[in-house]
């Protein structure tokens, strides 16, 4: 909800007017209620990445972080999932094509999200594990498959697998009309020349997996050991310097105190002017 439309609800119903800079701190503050503080959400990954393993045994959940002194605690880096019921899906009855791609996180700590699916026999998508990496590099994406690599074990040494990375998927396989011609001339039987992953079995197979749902973070059992910081802020693309400045100050100060030199060249002349 923007700020003009705060505004307006605000003096429609109640008949009161607010600085913009009221609004958007109590803006602020009531997406942290519903959807809770980005920086603080960092520290719980100890416990979640837990949790992922006691609710779905076998599941694979790897937390990589940045250290820059012993006394400070960690900064968060990668992490990887993967939950043993999709993982099950993918070595039972997805096709060998492998599909990789990534897409850019928004919110005040960036990032990219990085992702594997394979293909079942009607076409459907299957996620098969995904990761949270700082930027697309040599070192995160060796991160991801050195990962990857580990979950699919001795079942990818099996067999012959292509990887498809920003591809449509156009690999079929059925047989062709001409096959199809032959095999109906020799009265044969069209079952037997599909592959195995388009019978019924192994599309059900595909999918008997289970991902068992995570208990309320009200009961997560707590991890000893250092906190995990969030990673550096980062200025979204499009924003401005004034509202990244006053982002960063409210986080860091709970206030609206300038956090930099930038801020007090751009935030303060903002709010004297009043166009936040």
């Amino acid at each position: 909800m923007s700020l003009d439309a705060i505004e307006a609800e605000l003096q429609e119903k109640f008949g009161v007017e607010a600085e913009r800079m009221q609004l958007y701190r109590a803006r602020r503050k009531a997406l942290d209620e519903i959807e809770g503080s980005y920086g603080k959400s960092y520290s719980m990954l100890r416990m979640y990445a837990n949790e992922i393993r006691k609710s779905n045994p076998g599941s694979v959940a790897v937390i990589e972080c940045d250290r820059m002194h012993p006394n400070v605690d960690p900064t968060f880096k990668r992490m990887f999932i993967a939950f043993k019921g999709l993982v099950k899906g993918f070595k039972l009855g997805c096709r060998p094509l492998i599909g990789i791609d990534g897409c850019r996180l928004k919110g005040p700590y960036g990032g990219v999200l990085l992702s594997v699916v394979a293909l079942d026999r009607n076409n459907g998508l299957l996620p098969v594990a995904f990761v949270v990496v700082e930027s697309e590099g040599r070192e995160s994406w060796a991160f991801f498959l050195n990962n990857l690599s580990t979950i699919i074990g001795s079942y990818a040494s099996n067999r012959l697998w292509a990887f498809m990375s920003d591809k449509e998927w156009e690999i079929s396989a059925i047989p062709c009309k001409n096959a199809t011609a032959a095999i109906a001339y020799k009265r044969g039987n069209f079952e037997d020349y599909y592959d195995v992953a388009f019978m019924k079995e192994t599309y059900l197979a595909t999918h008997s997996g289970m991902i068992h749902l995570i208990v309320d973070e009200k009961m997560w059992t707590a991890i000893d050991g250092d906190l995990i910081q969030p990673p550096p802020l980062r200025r979204l693309p499009g924003s401005s310097v004034s509202e990244s400045c006053i982002w960063i100050s409210l986080q860091i100060n709970g206030g609206i105190d300038c956090c930099s030199s930038v801020c007090s060249e751009h935030y303060l002349p903002c709010l004297e002017s009043g166009s936040l």
